[in-house]
């Protein structure tokens, strides 16, 4: 693959707020709706009209899990940039 670094050198960037939610959600959604399943875009904006509706302190819980994600991901990662 063009540009493309060896496994070894990728470094996976820590999960924001909504993808720390979406994947906890998925489940519970193909579980109602198994269609949705191979239907990632479908899924991904179900999950988002529901992630918009919940209350703050449910998205507050998300928010810390994502800062304690990046810090682990600082330290674990010293000086590292993001870079195409």
């Amino acid at each position: 693959m063009r540009g493309s670094k060896p496994k070894d050198e990728h470094v996976k960037k820590p999960s924001n707020a909504f993808m720390l939610y979406r994947s906890e959600k998925v489940a519970e959604i193909v579980e109602q709706y198994p269609e949705y399943k191979k239907e990632q875009a479908r899924l991904s904006k179900v999950v988002g009209q529901i992630w918009q509706e919940e209350p703050d302190d449910v998205k507050a819980r998300f928010i810390e899990m994502a800062r304690e994600e990046k810090r682990v991901f600082e330290l674990a990662n010293p000086g590292f940039k993001y870079g195409p």
